[in-house]
C-alpha cells in the first residue's frame, strides 16, 4: 500500500475481484480489503478513506449496519459508497439509496466502468455536501418534489442519460436534448390552486412518457421541468418532434378537481451530432448538455418560440 495514494476501502471476500480492483486502480488509488463489518469501522476511524467499495454477496447480511455505520462515523465528509452487485431490481435499488449507497456497479466488472463511477462520486461529493446544508432551508412548494422516491428515481434515470451518452459517443451517432418547461408555473398556482398544478404537472408528465420511443431517456429535472434525451435524432427531427410536443399540449384541455386548465411549454433543444464522438468524461459532457439546453430555452421563453 503506497502511502502517498488516496485509499479506497474495500468490503470483499472474493479473490477474484479482489485482485481485479487492485489492479485495475493501481498507480491511482491505494486499495485496504477487508472481510468483516468491524474492520470497515476501524478503517474508517483511524484512516482517511475516499471511497467504500461493498461488493454485495460479502456484505449481504450487514449491508444496512455498514451503509448507517459509514455516514456516522464519517459524518460531513460525504463519504461515498459503490455498491456492487450482479444483478439489480429497481425495488432494490431505491431501498439501497435509503440506506445511503451512492452508486452502483454491475457486474461483469469493467475497468473503465469502474474509474468512470468513482469519477462521478468524487466530483459530485462537494455538490452533494453543500445541498446537505441547505436541505433543511428549502420551502415546501407544490414545484419542489415532495416524494423522496421521486428523487430517487431522478438518481437512476441520470445515471441512465450517462449511459445514453457512452453509448452514443461508441456508436458516434446523434443526440439530441430538449429541455421542457411548464409556461408560467407562478400564475397558474395562484389561479389553479396547489392541488389542481399537481394535477396538470402529473398530466404533462403522463403525456410526455407516452411520446417516448423505446431508446429514449425522460428525467424530471423538476416537477414542470423535464428533459428528454433523443439518441439517434438529428436536429431538424428533434425541432419536429418538439414542434408537435409545443402544439399537442397547447391544444389540449386539461381537467382538473377545480376546472378545465389550458397550458403551453417551452422546449430549448440542443443537438449533438459530432462533439459527443470526441474524447471527454461522459458526466461532464452531460452537464454541457444540460447548461447548453437551459440557454436555449431561456431563448424561446424570450422569443416564444422553440430554438436549436
Amino acid at each position: 500500500m503506497s502511502p502517498h495514494l488516496p485509499l479506497v476501502l474495500f468490503f470483499c471476500k472474493n479473490p477474484e475481484k479482489t485482485s481485479f480492483l487492485q489492479e485495475t486502480l493501481k498507480g491511482t488509488f491505494s486499495v485496504v480489503v477487508v472481510k468483516d463489518t468491524e474492520a470497515v469501522f476501524d478503517w474508517l476511524k483511524n484512516s482517511p478513506i475516499e471511497i467504500l467499495f461493498l461488493d454485495y454477496p460479502s456484505v449481504l447480511k450487514s449491508l444496512e449496519d455498514v451503509c448507517f455505520g459509514a455516514q456516522k462515523l464519517t459524518k460531513g465528509k460525504n463519504l461515498p459508497i459503490l455498491l456492487i452487485a450482479n444483478s439489480l431490481q429497481k425495488s432494490f435499488i431505491l431501498d439501497c439509496l435509503q440506506t445511503g449507497i451512492t452508486d452502483f456497479l454491475h457486474e461483469p466488472l469493467q475497468a473503465s466502468e469502474i474509474h468512470e463511477r468513482i469519477t462521478i462520486c468524487l466530483h459530485s461529493r462537494l455538490i452533494n455536501k453543500k445541498m446537505r446544508i441547505v436541505r433543511n432551508k428549502i420551502k415546501p412548494s407544490s414545484l419542489v418534489p415532495r416524494n423522496v422516491k421521486m428523487l430517487h428515481e431522478k438518481t437512476l434515470l441520470r445515471d441512465a442519460t450517462l449511459k445514453t451518452i457512452t453509448a452514443a459517443k461508441k456508436g458516434a451517432i446523434p443526440l439530441s436534448v430538449l429541455l421542457i418547461h411548464l409556461d408560467n408555473s407562478p400564475k397558474l398556482l395562484d389561479d389553479l390552486g396547489a392541488n389542481a398544478l399537481e394535477e396538470v404537472v402529473t398530466f404533462i408528465e403522463k403525456f410526455l412518457k407516452s411520446r417516448l420511443r423505446k431508446y429514449d431517456t425522460f428525467l424530471i429535472e423538476a416537477p414542470g421541468q423535464y428533459l428528454i434525451l433523443l439518441p439517434k435524432t438529428s436536429q431538424s427531427a428533434a425541432r419536429a418532434i418538439a414542434e408537435d410536443i409545443c402544439k399537442e399540449i397547447s391544444m389540449t384541455t386539461i381537467s382538473t378537481q377545480s376546472r378545465e386548465a389550458l397550458v403551453t411549454v417551452s422546449i430549448g433543444i440542443v443537438s449533438f451530432e459530432k462533439e459527443l464522438s470526441k474524447s471527454g468524461k461522459d458526466f461532464e459532457q452531460f452537464d454541457q448538455c444540460l447548461e447548453k439546453t437551459k440557454k436555449s430555452l431561456v431563448r424561446a421563453q424570450k422569443k416564444g418560440n422553440i430554438i436549436i
